[in-house]
């Protein structure tokens, strides 16, 4: 059966929906806020935002429905909203373009972390029994950690997320992007590319019917694989946006655990 479901945002076109749409979803951004994305342009962010705000506005929000995480990644990685801080689609979608710009370097592999190791918890609001999904954005290459990028992707394959990754710009490595996709990386169903932010948003009603049939990666498990720290970058934590309780360095177990953290990365 084909439901339609009117946007309340004007800016936005209604959509065909069928029911595989309407199911929950816990629902993960992660986003790139590195120096590169408003060089180009200094609309660049708004548009990326606003591009997170269409799929969001897409579906239904909710305690029941679906929940949405966003975490920002340049340099420092944060998580700006949990699956648990919004049960109201306009307030997320307020807090969503509320999000600062950062402008430093690029950490992908950073951001992958902090997407299955914090927002896909229990304590920030991923429930049992609900799929999990992430769409990862990047306009560039790795430049923290590149070597970690993947093997962090693969982790969060391994957990059951269904990962989604959009490469804008011809800068990015497309191999990257394809790779930190879910298996079988099929391009227009797990890996996306657009030439600029301004095109990015004519992609978001695929990538939002993509996720109406996400599936767990094959041979995934079903609960995260218990951490071995490695050390990496400082990444911030917020009970709520704009609060930070603590800063630390994040833990990095997938690189450590394939050798590809040197001794001098390492945790004393």
């Amino acid at each position: 059966m084909i439901k339609i479901l009117l946007i309340n945002y004007p800016s936005f076109e209604p959509l065909l929906v069928t029911d595989s749409c309407n199911r929950a979803i816990d629902l993960v951004f992660v986003i790139d806020s590195s120096e590169s994305i408003n060089n180009a342009n200094p609309l660049n962010w708004q548009q990326l935002l606003e591009f997170v705000n269409k799929i969001v506005s897409m579906r239904t929000i909710g305690s029941n429905d679906t929940r949405v995480g966003v975490v920002r990644y340049s340099t420092d990685v944060v998580s700006w909203i949990y699956l648990n801080s919004y049960d109201n689609k306009d307030d997320l979608m307020k807090a969503i373009a509320r999000i600062p710009y950062d402008g430093k370097s690029t950490n992908i592999a950073g951001g992958i972390l902090q997407m299955r190791s914090v927002q896909f918890t229990a304590a920030h609001g991923d429930r049992p029994g609900v799929p999990n999904v992430a769409i990862v954005v990047t306009d560039g290459v790795s430049i923290i950690r590149p070597e970690c990028t993947i093997p962090e992707a693969e982790q969060a394959h391994k957990q059951g997320i269904a990962m989604f990754s959009i490469g804008v710009t011809s800068k990015v490595n497309s191999a990257e992007v394809i790779g930190i996709s879910s298996p079988p990386h099929t391009p227009n169903t797990y890996v996306f590319f657009a030439q600029d932010f301004s095109n990015v948003d004519n992609i978001a009603t695929k990538i939002f019917n993509a996720t109406c049939n996400a599936r767990p990666p094959p041979g995934s498990a079903v609960s995260p694989t218990p951490a071995t720290p490695c050390e990496y970058v400082n990444i911030h934590y917020f009970l709520a946006p704009q609060q930070k309780v603590s800063s630390h360095a994040a833990q990095y177990p997938d690189c450590l655990n394939k050798h590809v953290c040197t001794p001098s990365n390492r945790m004393a």
